[in-house]
């Protein structure tokens, strides 16, 4: 399983707006672009709108950054590497990395980092 939350889903005029927020320090779009493809994904997958723009929510710096959706090269690049990931953890060939992302890991026991 693959798991996330999209904080909010916009309708506008018949598309979709994706919106995440964050309330770490300030990044840039890109920092975030593997999660927000996957949003935009899923988003296509459960409903029959168009995304047409993603934004994030800086909360600490009180910034909005909007980028048009990702491209379908870039949503089939990210499916591709899942894919690939996925088939290097069923054949023992994926060794995990302790991060800060551990906590909220659904798979943390099952890894051998804990």
């Amino acid at each position: 399983f693959v798991t996330g939350k999209i904080d909010r889903i916009d309708l506008i005029n018949g598309k979709l707006r994706l919106v995440d927020y964050k309330d770490g320090r300030e990044k840039k779009f890109a920092d975030y672009a593997d999660q927000l493809k996957l949003y935009q994904w899923a988003t296509s997958q459960q409903y029959n709108y168009e995304v047409e723009t993603i934004e994030i929510h800086l909360l600490a710096a009180n910034r909005i950054l909007s980028e048009p959706k990702f491209p379908k090269k870039d949503i089939n690049s990210i499916l591709d590497e899942i894919s690939l990931t996925i088939g290097q953890i069923e054949a023992k060939q994926f060794a995990p990395k302790k991060n800060q992302w551990c906590r909220y890991c659904s798979f943390r026991q099952s890894c051998g980092l804990y």
